[in-house]
């Protein structure tokens, strides 16, 4: 489980992840925009569009990887999920996404 820095969590967005991961050990979620960033969105970040299950080797590198190979992985993820914000609220140009995930 990770750090809880004082936000709620969803429980149903919980749920969708056990449900994704199979409860299998190989997969993590992941939030892309990190809930530390909540305070500059007006809609929530614990939201299904903003979580993705890596594998711990990706899930690693999306958190300590070489900067570039980190925008590689976010720029892709943008790409097929650029929708999925938008739809729920979270208005983010590209290069915004990728600044918010680096962090």
């Amino acid at each position: 489980m990770g750090i809880n820095h004082g936000y709620t969590r969803n429980p149903f967005v919980r749920k969708q992840g056990l449900i994704q991961s199979t409860h299998k050990p190989y997969m993590e979620g992941h939030h892309i925009i990190p809930l530390v960033m909540q305070p500059s969105f007006d809609h929530s970040l614990d939201v299904y569009a903003n979580l993705i299950c890596l594998c711990p080797i990706c899930h690693r590198k999306i958190h300590l990887g070489i900067k570039e190979d980190r925008k590689d992985m976010l720029k892709e993820i943008y790409d097929q999920r650029g929708e999925r914000f938008e739809k729920s609220g979270l208005m983010v140009t590209e290069n915004e996404f990728v600044e918010l995930g680096l962090r």
